[in-house]
């Protein structure tokens, strides 16, 4: 009995519920109007005005199938159960083409199919390209490694399985080097052997050899540096053509900055642009220079590319370029070959050109003589650095560079390679490499 008064609240509670519900808005997402509309705020001293409306002027139109009529009320009444706004007088514009774009772009998008928008032209049939023939780059590590057998029998341990230190690169030893790696050989016919033994007697490279490759054979010039210039297009250029070409047509190869400078300062030739250079071929014939792209006035003016640089000539077909040295202080003898005296004091020759005329009794150009005599190796990549002072020790063509050689001892310009010393000694892992031997 005590229950009765609670189950009577409860049931007032749901009916005034239920009064408060409109059944006409039913389902429709939005509540029903309050009885009595918010009063707005009054100045000090103002009227009260009218009461505020929540309807448009007009009237409540009435709901017929959830719609409203044209007919009844003004047009700008929402569209119940619609979810969209009140109708508009004007006809919506057509979309521009970037609008357009973008439309068929986001239905694109939206698809799904994990494609970007479908194109106007229709994809082009594939074209079967040949691959190009199979080289030692494409080679597997079972070949290379056959070409390497019989060096690793003497030459066990290396720094690296080849001069590069990324074990992508997959090279046998004589892919670079040459000479013949089947096992059980001899040292002498494994290695190739050079055209005059007396200049390299051992495995270092030897002091001051000059022109020493010049007199060589391609092979052995690769075999004892695939780096070098006359052999670096067979060894390094299946992978670094590029490179290696423009080394070659440098200015550390070629030099022709130094030539000229001194050929134009002391009245051997009348320009300043470097006509003659140092380069050679395989076979140590001279070569000339030749640029495959013909650079402008401009270009040579601005940047100093030149057309082409050529040999430099053979001291004994040049002539003198300063007529007025035939007056310097002469000796009592006719100088035949334009050799100069050794004991001579420097910078005050005994010895004059000739008071005779151009082209008799093989009177030369002091400039021409020096060019020839010095070569200047230790600066250009033609040759082997001299090998017989810090400083000095290196290679030729790429190898000049790439190679590090103990030159400097100082931290200040070797880094951590000072701590190989500069007296050019092997610090290699090969057992076969002599450790006390410089260069």
């Amino acid at each position: 009995m005590r229950s009765l008064p609670l189950i009577g609240l409860s049931l007032g509670l749901l009916a005034g519920i239920a009064l408060s519900v409109d059944p006409g808005k039913t389902d429709s997402g939005v509540g029903p109007p309050t009885a009595v509309p918010p009063a707005m705020p009054l100045g000090p001293g103002a009227a009260p005005g009218p009461e505020p409306s929540l309807f448009p002027p007009g009237g409540i139109p009435k709901l017929r199938s959830g719609a409203i009529s044209r007919t009844e009320g003004p047009s700008q009444w929402p569209r119940t159960g619609s979810g969209l706004g009140p109708q508009i007088g004007a006809k919506p514009r057509p979309p521009s083409p970037e609008e357009a774009v973008l439309a068929i772009l986001s239905r694109e998008a939206r698809a799904g199919s994990g494609f970007g928008p479908t194109i106007a032209a229709k994809p082009g049939r594939a074209v079967a390209v040949s691959r190009p023939p199979r080289n030692w780059i494409d080679q597997t590590p079972a070949e290379a490694d056959a070409k390497s057998a019989g060096c690793m029998d003497c030459h066990t341990t290396t720094d690296a399985h080849t001069m590069h230190a990324s074990p992508n690169v997959v090279l046998g030893c004589t892919d670079c080097h040459g000479g013949n790696p089947k096992r059980g050989l001899t040292t002498f016919d494994a290695h190739v052997q050079p055209m005059h033994p007396e200049v390299w007697t051992t495995s270092a490279n030897p002091p001051n050899s000059s022109v020493a490759l010049n007199h060589e054979s391609p092979e052995f010039i690769r075999f004892i540096n695939p780096g070098d210039l006359r052999a670096a297009k067979q060894a390094c250029g299946l992978c670094h053509s590029d490179i290696v070409e423009r080394v070659g047509n440098s200015m550390m190869n070629h030099g022709g900055m130094l030539w000229n400078a001194a050929a134009y300062n002391n009245g051997v030739i009348s320009v300043k642009n470097a006509v003659v250079g140092q380069a050679y071929g395989a076979d140590g014939v001279p070569l000339t220079l030749n640029n495959p792209f013909k650079p402008t006035e401009e270009e040579t003016r601005t940047l100093g590319i030149l057309p082409s640089i050529g040999a430099l000539h053979r001291f004994n077909l040049s002539q003198p370029g300063n007529l007025l040295r035939i007056f310097e202080k002469g000796g009592f003898d006719q100088l035949s070959l334009g050799i100069p005296t050794l004991d001579e004091p420097p910078g005050k020759p005994e010895r004059r050109l000739s008071p005779r005329g151009l082209g008799t009794l093989n009177r030369t150009d002091p400039i021409f003589l020096s060019a020839q005599k010095t070569r200047l190796h230790d600066p250009l990549l033609g040759f082997l650095g001299s090998n017989d002072r810090p400083g000095d020790y290196r290679s030729s063509g790429c190898s000049a560079c790439h190679v590090v050689y103990a030159n400097d001892r100082s931290p200040t310009n070797s880094g951590w390679w000072c701590k190989y010393g500069n007296q050019g000694l092997s610090f290699s892992k090969d057992p076969m490499i002599p450790k006390n031997e410089r260069g």
